[in-house]
């Protein structure tokens, strides 16, 4: 059976989200928890730094971007904000190297 390009991007994003529902939590509740633009910058750096240590970049991206969702949960569109323009910024990036 075939498998529309958005289908398994929800699959994937679904998998994701339960393979790293601890990181999620505990990753949006540190960036939640800071009290400046400052640390919540070096938050969002700590836990995608961290991420990379114990998995690898290959989730990177749909780790973030389920991260993202976690701060908006939280009623953080500013810090879910940053993570989406880190992204874009890391694939525009990346573009342009190749």
């Amino acid at each position: 059976m075939e498998m529309k390009k958005g289908n398994s991007r929800r699959v994937a994003s679904a998998a994701c989200r339960q393979l790293y529902m601890a990181e999620l939590a505990r990753g949006g509740s540190y960036i939640a928890s800071t009290l400046s633009v400052t640390s919540e910058r070096a938050a969002v750096l700590d836990v995608v730094r961290e991420f990379c240590g114990r998995y690898g970049s290959n989730d990177l991206t749909v780790f973030m971007e389920l991260l993202a969702q976690v701060l908006e949960g939280r009623n953080r569109a500013a810090a879910a904000n940053v993570i989406r323009r880190l992204v874009a910024d890391t694939k525009l990036a990346s573009s342009s190297a190749s």
